[in-house]
């Protein structure tokens, strides 16, 4: 949803104009920022995925190789073999992407940048392999064998240099927000190879995750939260 304030919206479109916001990342703390309380009615659904089907493994690297690009290079060429080598796609920032590839030249993985962003997904549906995928929380589709697994390295918090997150994080509701928003990032991005029976599974390495989702977890979907699962081993 665009965010637009509610007297902006009565003014454009007129007070008793109705409208009906679809999301997989929309939440109640989503509306409140957007409507009144007294304005909505939120409606939620269950996932339409089966949590043994697509799971959500947390595989957590030592929180000091956190940012170590060769260990969570290791990490994902481990988890792709021990996976079957399946069509992957590994969520990046663009800053990581190049570094990363440099780790994995071995495996031949498709990185882009943003003016070839369609050319690397058209190559991924047709050759397969490794998407080192940045900018791909939404906007992309790989159901099916497009995509069999998911990789997220590191969580992508928002960029607390930029005087828009800066100045949003300084509200009464900052730091709420600045959580939201990340979790709501992953949601997206574990969706992208998710339709309705599909089978995919989302590995999550970064250490922060389970701090992340203690802090935001009370109004994550119940069913959401079922297809999380701590890694038990091959």
């Amino acid at each position: 949803p665009i965010e637009m304030p509610y007297n902006l919206l009565e003014t454009v479109f007129g007070a008793t104009t109705r409208f009906i916001l679809m999301s997989g990342s929309l939440t109640r703390f989503t509306c409140q920022s957007l409507f009144p309380l007294d304005k909505i009615d939120f409606i939620e659904y269950p996932p339409v995925t089966e949590p043994k089907k697509c799971p959500i493994v947390l595989k957590p690297v030592a929180k000091e190789s956190r940012k170590k690009i060769k260990v969570l290079a290791e990490a994902v060429r481990l988890i792709y073999s021990t996976e079957g080598s399946p069509n992957t796609l590994v969520h990046v920032s663009y800053a990581d992407q190049l570094r990363l590839a440099s780790f994995l030249a071995d495996l031949k993985p498709i990185t882009h940048t943003k003016d070839t962003k369609k050319e690397a997904i058209a190559q991924f549906k047709a050759a397969g392999g490794i998407l080192l995928g940045a900018g791909m929380a939404e906007g992309v589709d790989l159901p099916g064998d497009f995509c069999r697994l998911i990789i997220v390295p590191r969580l992508l918090f928002p960029n607390i240099g930029d005087e828009g997150v800066t100045k949003r994080l300084a509200m009464s509701d900052g730091q709420e927000w600045y959580n939201w928003t990340t979790m709501m990032t992953f949601v997206q991005q574990d969706g992208r190879a998710q339709r309705g029976t599909d089978e995919c599974k989302t590995y999550v390495l970064d250490p922060k995750f389970l701090e992340l989702l203690n802090k935001t977890k009370h109004e994550l979907n119940e069913r959401f939260l079922e297809h999380i699962f701590k890694y038990k081993g091959p």
